[in-house]
């Protein structure tokens, strides 16, 4: 059974921020910006959807396509250096 959250957890960016972390939230399967932020904060794997179309092209022949798991973390930061 899945254990209820009960504790807030509030933080303020500004709109560029703001921006930033809702373009990277719809890249995920994440569904809310919520679960997003708090997997980052917590540093669990993220799983981000990618389209590469010469891999869409091989997997279409040989079975059902596979999603390229990353961790948002790791990801988020090496964006900024």
């Amino acid at each position: 059974m899945k254990e209820t959250k009960k504790v807030w957890l509030n933080i303020r960016v500004n709109e560029k921020e703001y921006n930033t972390i809702h373009d990277l939230h719809k890249k995920t399967t994440s569904q809310s910006i919520g679960e997003f932020a708090g997997n980052i904060l917590l540093k669990k794997p993220v799983i981000i959807k990618h389209r590469n179309q010469s891999a869409d092209e091989l997997l279409s022949e040989n079975g059902p396509s596979q999603k390229n798991k990353i961790t948002i973390y790791e990801r988020f930061f090496r964006s900024y250096k």
